[in-house]
């Protein structure tokens, strides 16, 4: 069992996290034990209202699902919540790409510098604040690859950096939402970030991977390189179009349709697919049940897969020519992850190893892999993956701990 010190954004015995995900909202409390292993003692629960593709559409429905995810924690953990890591994915966040430049105005590149030239940054962005700021080369005069400029001499710094951004008009409604639950965020994270915590091992973020997280509303890519999140691509596909493309195609509910892609679904056909013969509920109700045979249930699946790979395929190859070794293997995650034939289907499309992830390195998690991905990292947030919350945010995070941009950035540049 790895092992894991106190992450300095928390302070108790206990910690949460909170994922709202397009199908489920995830509660999880855990408590940190005299070994420092973090055992799951409350796990709740929730359909997902209130939130379509990352975008907050009813804040009332978000608020009551929340509530009764946060009261089935309690109930079994026996401790009561008020504050948490909360994670999201889909459209909430964008990520992109800056060249941060300077003069060295003292010759030697100093803390200071480097805090003029990140607030300079985040004054010219009004509407949206910088959630994770990844440096990924700093330069200084012709010296580049640098990973602590600090008390390098030269003339001019510039720095390459990967940021994501989160709306600040959404954010501020979210932190609202979560308030009159009674919770106070603690931080929040991009749900690959996060899945990236839980799935990957130290040596694959290190070397290079990326991480496909195959959900309900959409599948999000996230490449790692040199334990860094080097990007992250969005697919708006994913598991309930496969759902629906089996109630139009099989004319049975939606209900029944995801029942019967869980129970008899594949990415991938068999020899005796067409001798099975599959029960289907009529669309519009009535008694008489009828019947579809397993391989055109699976034709249904393997052609919404296929187009869900080539899409993945076409941002793959996108990333490659900027980070070729963030893209050379694949871990797959999500709830659409676990269909059996999936991982081969990737495999075939992407043209590259593909594993799927196993489970956390929790005590007392639930073991179905792959769905509870993203809340299971925020029990690992700022312990295994060097990165912080920026300033412009932990403002807005009474709870969270300001720093320097210099000391944000020192463990990483320690590495």
């Amino acid at each position: 069992m790895k092992k894991f010190s106190m992450p300095s954004l928390l302070t108790g015995r206990f910690i949460t996290g909170i994922d709202l995900g397009s199908s489920k909202f995830c509660c999880w409390t855990g408590a940190w034990e005299k070994e420092e292993e973090v055992k799951i003692i409350g796990a709740g629960h929730a359909a997902s209202k209130g939130i379509e593709g990352g975008n907050l559409v009813d804040v009332g429905a978000l608020e009551s699902q929340i509530t009764a995810a946060i009261y089935e924690a309690e109930r079994q953990s026996n401790v009561q919540i008020h504050q948490a890591v909360v994670t999201l994915n889909g459209h909430f966040f964008y990520s992109d790409y800056h060249v941060l430049k300077s003069p060295i105005y003292e010759g030697v590149v100093t803390q200071k510098l480097l805090d003029h030239l990140w607030n300079r940054f985040v004054s010219r962005h009004q509407d949206y604040l910088p959630l994770h700021f990844i440096p990924l080369e700093f330069c200084v005069d012709d010296q580049d690859r640098i990973k602590d400029p600090r008390g390098m001499s030269g003339i001019n710094l510039m720095c390459y950096c990967h940021v994501v951004w989160v709306h600040k008009g959404r954010f501020n409604t979210l932190v609202e939402c979560l308030k009159r639950c009674q919770i106070q965020l603690s931080g929040l994270l991009l749900g690959l970030y996060s899945s990236g915590l839980a799935c990957l091992t130290s040596d694959e973020r290190e070397l290079g991977a990326t991480v496909i997280d195959m959900g309900a509303q959409s599948t999000g890519m996230g490449f790692f390189f040199q334990g860094r999140l080097v990007g992250s691509k969005l697919v708006k596909l994913g598991g309930n179009h496969i759902t629906q493309d089996i109630a139009r195609g099989c004319e049975t509910p939606i209900q029944h349709a995801e029942r019967i892609k869980v129970l008899y679904g594949a990415a991938l056909p068999t020899l005796n697919d067409h001798k099975e013969m599959i029960p289907m509920a009529p669309l519009g109700g009535g008694d008489t049940m009828g019947q579809t045979a397993r391989s055109f249930l699976i034709n249904i699946i393997q052609a919404r897969c296929e187009e869900i790979c080539r899409m993945m395929k076409t941002k793959l190859d996108e990333m490659y020519s900027a980070h070729p070794f963030a893209c050379q293997r694949i871990v797959l995650t999500g709830g659409a992850s676990q269909l059996p034939g999936m991982r081969e289907l990737v495999a075939q499309v992407l043209e590259r190893p593909v594993r799927v992830a196993k489970s956390y390195p929790l005590k007392q998690a639930p073991r179905v892999c792959g769905e509870f991905s993203a809340v299971s990292g925020t029990f690992f947030y700022q312990e295994t993956f060097n990165d912080f919350q920026c300033s412009a945010l932990s403002s807005l995070i009474p709870n969270h701990r300001s720093k320097s941009f210099w000391n944000r950035l020192n463990a990483l540049f320690k590495k």
